[in-house]
């Protein structure tokens, strides 16, 4: 089976006046920041890779610090169609590191990848892809508007039929599937924490039986130092709207 972790009910104060994996966190995200900057080029190198995976334990450490007792499953990347998941990021870099390696495999697949995240950040993101991987159509900027637009207008019914229209589109263009990536408090910012959570309740369904899958990705470095997005209830909700944690230590080789 796939393995477990326990993340949930998360407490927003850290208890910890001098919390090392808080600091640990800061060295981490400053050297990926400092890494990435010398060479734009190098998302998929092993030193960029293993770095940016240590942000990964550590997140983890963090939320367990924090007294979580939820258990969610890690994410089998190769068998994603279908499935919720979401991703924790502490920083910009350390975001673009994961979204390019998923991508890749995205890409790899022959499938389409509709990708909602800040607009600078997606041209960071689509400038390294199209110098390295040559994503074609595979990768666009997608405007979650349209989705957010059928949950509001037509419910959970109207955001499922969304849904099998852009998979029954993806596969008369010759896609093998859709993987979509949302940002969270980019969505929230655009439009309201009570929409945006209603919306994430809906969006198992949506995708349950298609290949149609979606990662949401949540901002940590905002949770610990400003919650202006990523508060305690919308963290804690996460747990509860997704069944999947992405890891990029889960891929193989």
């Amino acid at each position: 089976g796939l393995a477990k972790t326990g993340m949930g009910g998360i407490i927003m104060d850290c208890k910890q006046e001098s919390c090392m994996i808080r600091e640990n966190l800061e060295n981490s995200r400053y050297k990926l920041e400092e890494m990435v900057s010398l060479d734009s080029s190098n998302f998929l190198s092993n030193d960029v890779i293993k770095l940016s995976q240590t942000l990964d334990e550590l997140l983890i450490k963090c939320m367990q610090c924090r007294k979580t007792n939820n258990i969610i499953d890690i994410l089998d990347v190769d068998n994603i169609a279908g499935k919720h998941s979401m991703f924790f990021y502490y920083g910009k870099e350390h975001l673009l590191v994961c979204l390019a390696k998923y991508l890749k495999q995205g890409i790899d697949k022959n499938e389409f990848c509709p990708i909602f995240i800040r607009p600078d950040w997606f041209q960071a993101l689509f400038s390294y892809l199209s110098h390295v991987i040559l994503p074609g159509r595979n990768v666009i900027h997608y405007p979650m508007n349209d989705m957010l637009e059928s949950f509001m207008n037509g419910g959970s019914i109207g955001f499922r039929e969304k849904v099998l229209e852009m998979e029954k589109w993806a596969k008369g263009e010759g896609f093998n599937g859709i993987r979509m990536v949302g940002q969270c408090s980019y969505a929230i910012e655009l439009s309201s924490k009570s929409n945006f959570l209603k919306f994430e309740k809906a969006t198992n369904d949506a995708f349950s039986g298609t290949k149609v899958s979606g990662l949401c990705i949540y901002d940590f470095y905002d949770f610990i130092n400003t919650s202006k997005y990523i508060e305690d209830d919308i963290l804690c909700d996460s747990f509860k709207t997704h069944t999947y944690l992405h890891l990029q230590s889960s891929y193989k080789g």
